[in-house]
């Protein structure tokens, strides 16, 4: 009987090293894998929404750029044709 008392606690401090290993996100998975699941659907769906916007926002920067370069010319074709009037 002593053997089998020393046995379980042998185990339960055996499994409680392990669980203090595991990360709080493994934890979740293990205890709740539903959860765990449409947590990381919705991490995908937010890193392609990211994604998304991140590339809108690149190309609305390239052409903030190729119209300020366009107002820039303008200007400077403008000086140029005041000069040659003056």
């Amino acid at each position: 009987m002593k053997k089998l008392k020393r046995y379980e606690n042998e185990y339960f401090t055996h499994r409680t090293e392990e669980e203090r290993k595991r990360t709080p996100l493994q934890r979740l998975e293990v205890d709740t894998p539903c959860f765990f699941k449409i947590f990381m659907f919705v991490f995908y769906l937010l890193k392609a929404e990211n994604k998304r916007l991140t590339e809108s926002c690149m190309r609305s920067e390239f052409e903030n750029e190729m119209l300020a370069l366009e107002l820039v010319n303008d200007r400077i074709k403008l000086k140029e044709s005041l000069h040659k009037v003056c």
